[in-house]
């Protein structure tokens, strides 16, 4: 039985205690939050052992095996580092960081520790997100010639708390992670990637097709008071052109395209799919493939066998991965710098 500690008590942290409701061999043990009333509502509808209103008395707390972090993006590192420390394996909200610099320091840290850490990127952990991966790599659609990414939502910034601010914001932060996760993830399965010992070392933004952006009142960590709202990226990823897409300010049906010399897959909803469409021979072929319980389960259960097994790292998302993916959303971001800064 692993104990888990929840630091944080949020939507997804709602939603994350609902699917440990149906893993055996986990309990929640505990949840904290800044206010002590909000962990006793949060309480109420997952029951629990114990409530803090102190981040450290939790993670001190001797009856925690693991913790989740569900935090705003900047509050992820300071905590994910002091839970190292206090040797509790950590599972944590997308972005892990804000920094490449800080997802290096954590992958030292926790190589240092010997102790277990992984960034929550659940569509990777998701049936149809596997079975899509499975059949690019064995070559069902040939090399990859082209990969597209699109996550665009309507986020009012009057409905949101910390997205439309410059230290922590912004649309690649929060929607363009999951793009920039896929994007590297299945271009590292090209040809000349899969004959490269240093796959996704090779990334440019070749140039930024759309932006729209507004400017907060604060300065972001890099002195940008820039917010991005909806950008459209033109990148060449492990010699693979792929596109990224995220929006707050705009709807798009969310989907990952992965163009081959033999065919086409497309995986519909790709942040947490059950399903994917593949166009081979003027076929198409639909698949359907629904969450085990729910898109949490995935990878709760994963890291779960990766304590399990001993292991430090997970081997689907592991510290590189987390590390590639900070610096294609910082190549990005410089880049939407540099344009703002011409304008």
């Amino acid at each position: 039985m692993i104990n888990w500690g929840i630091i944080g008590a949020g939507t997804i942290a709602h939603r994350f205690a609902d699917s440990l409701k149906h893993i055996k061999e986990a309990h929640l043990y505990a949840v904290s939050n800044r206010t002590r009333e909000k962990a006793e509502r949060f309480k109420a509808l997952h029951p629990c052992d114990k409530v803090f209103d102190d981040y450290d008395a939790l993670l001190k707390d001797p009856a925690i095996d693991a913790v989740y972090i569900a935090l705003p993006h900047l509050y992820h590192y300071e905590w994910v580092v002091k839970a190292l420390k206090l040797h509790l394996p950590v599972l944590c909200e997308k972005p892990a960081t804000m920094s490449v610099e800080e997802m290096e320091q954590i992958k030292q840290l926790a190589q240092k520790e010997g102790v277990f850490f992984m960034e929550a990127m659940k569509s990777r952990f998701e049936p149809a997100y596997e079975e899509a991966k499975r059949l690019v790599k064995e070559g069902l659609i040939g090399d990859i010639t082209a990969i597209s990414t699109s996550l665009c939502r309507v986020m009012p910034e009057a409905n949101s708390s910390y997205h439309y601010t410059a230290q922590q914001g912004g649309v690649l932060y929060d929607m363009g992670i999951y793009n920039a996760s896929a994007i590297l993830d299945f271009s590292k399965l090209s040809f000349k990637a899969a004959s490269s010992q240093q796959a996704n070392d090779d990334m440019t933004v070749l140039q930024l097709e759309s932006l729209s952006s507004r400017s907060s009142d604060n300065d972001g960590q890099d002195g940008n008071s820039t917010v991005e709202t909806y950008v459209d990226a033109l990148l060449e990823v492990n010699g693979v052109t792929c596109r990224l897409k995220a929006a707050f300010d705009r709807f798009e049906p969310a989907c990952l395209e992965i163009k081959g010399t033999a065919g086409k897959i497309t995986v519909m909803d790709f942040h947490r799919p059950t399903s994917f469409r593949i166009e081979k021979d003027e076929q198409v072929e639909v698949r359907e493939l629904p969450y085990v319980n729910d898109d949490f389960y995935g990878e709760i259960t994963h890291m779960m066998k990766c304590l399990k097994d001993g292991l430090i790292e997970s081997p689907v998302m592991t510290f590189e991965d987390s590390i590639q993916a900070a610096r294609l959303i910082a190549l990005i971001r410089e880049k939407i710098v540099k344009k703002s800064d011409k304008e």
